[in-house]
């Protein structure tokens, strides 16, 4: 024996909307997920590039400041080439023209012994051909 109760209705009398599903959102969600993985992932790339350029100009800054401190120094006290830089004085010194400086990326630096002719550099950084820590015309230094 079927007892139904009088006041539930049918399935069929049931309004249309109710038997109709809503619009599911499910595709534009993952659609704009996977967007803003490839924005975060875009974003960590460009921030990694920024960060080597960055250390690059930062680096050749470096050297350009040792080779103004040389020319500087050789000026001032009408020094030749050939003649020998006592580092220690540049860096260390009480009358010190800069602090020592520290290559950005890790690199380390090696300074001349003696005052370099013009169109050399003073000091070289370790990562100069594998990172490019060189300035690329430096004839006239």
């Amino acid at each position: 024996m079927n007892i139904q109760n009088s006041n539930d209705p049918e399935p069929s009398h049931l309004p249309a909307e109710a038997n109709s599903r809503k619009p599911s959102y499910r595709w534009m969600k993952r659609i704009i997920c996977v967007l803003f993985i490839i924005v975060i992932t875009g974003l960590g790339f460009l921030a990694h590039k920024w960060k080597k350029g960055s250390d690059r100009a930062g680096c050749i800054m470096n050297i350009r400041n040792v080779q103004q401190c040389i020319r500087g120094h050789q000026g001032m006290n009408n020094l030749g080439q050939g003649n020998p830089i006592d580092w220690e004085y540049f860096f260390l010194g009480p009358d010190a023209y800069m602090p020592e400086p520290v290559c950005p990326a890790g690199g380390t630096y090696t300074f001349n012994r003696f005052i370099p002719e013009s169109g050399v550099l003073g000091c070289t950084c370790s990562l100069a051909k594998s990172h490019a820590h060189e300035p690329v015309d430096y004839d006239t230094w």
